[in-house]
C-alpha cells in the first residue's frame, strides 16, 4: 500500500486562494440546495408538476442529488489520497498549522485602515481559535464517512456489493 503523501504546505498568500476556491465551492452548494429544496417543496404544493412532466423531473431531482453529493463529496474530501485536495479540513489544518497568519503584524496587514479605524477591537475577532478549529475538523472527520462511503459507492461508481446486497438505503 502506497503511503500518504505529506500534504503541501501554503504561505498566506497560496492559502487566500485555496480558501476562496473552498468558499466559492461552499457558496454554489448552498445555491443548489436551496433550488433542489425549493423544487421539493413546490412539488409539495402542487402534486401534478410531477404527473404532467415526470421524465423530466425525475431527471431533474436525480441531477440535483448527484450535484449536491459530488459537491459535499469535494468540500468533504479527506486528505492523504496523493492528490493535493482544496477542501475545508485542508483549510483548517493550514490556519492551525500557521500561527504566524495570526500575529498581529499579519492581522493589520489584511485589514484595510477604515475598517480598523471603524473597529478598534479588531485584532482581538481575528485571533485563531485552536479549539474551534480542532472541534471543526473532528466534525468534518465524524460526518464525511457517511458521504464518501455514499459517493463512492452510489453516485461515483457502481459498487458491486452494494448493488448485490440491495442496502442501498444504508446511505439514504
Amino acid at each position: 500500500m502506497a503511503s500518504k503523501k505529506a500534504p503541501r504546505s501554503l504561505n498566506e498568500s497560496e492559502f487566500q486562494r485555496v480558501f476562496k476556491e473552498v468558499r466559492d465551492d461552499i457558496n454554489e452548494l448552498q445555491l443548489h440546495n436551496k433550488v433542489f429544496v425549493g423544487v421539493l417543496e413546490e412539488f409539495g404544493k402542487y402534486s401534478k408538476l410531477g404527473i404532467n412532466f415526470p421524465a423530466f423531473f425525475h431527471a431533474f431531482v436525480n441531477a440535483m442529488r448527484t450535484d449536491l453529493v459530488i459537491w459535499l463529496g469535494r468540500i468533504y474530501n479527506p486528505e492523504g489520497t496523493g492528490h493535493g485536495s482544496c477542501t475545508l479540513a485542508r483549510c483548517l489544518n493550514v490556519l492551525r498549522d500557521n500561527p504566524q497568519f495570526f500575529t498581529d503584524a499579519a492581522i493589520t496587514a489584511r485589514l484595510t485602515e477604515a475598517y480598523r479605524e471603524a473597529n478598534p477591537n479588531s485584532l482581538s475577532w481575528h485571533r485563531e481559535d485552536l479549539k474551534k478549529i480542532d472541534a471543526d475538523l473532528a466534525t468534518i472527520e465524524r460526518s464525511r464517512t457517511r458521504l464518501i462511503k455514499l459517493r463512492h459507492k452510489v453516485y461515483a461508481h457502481k459498487d458491486l456489493e452494494t448493488v448485490l446486497s440491495g442496502k442501498r438505503d444504508d446511505f439514504k
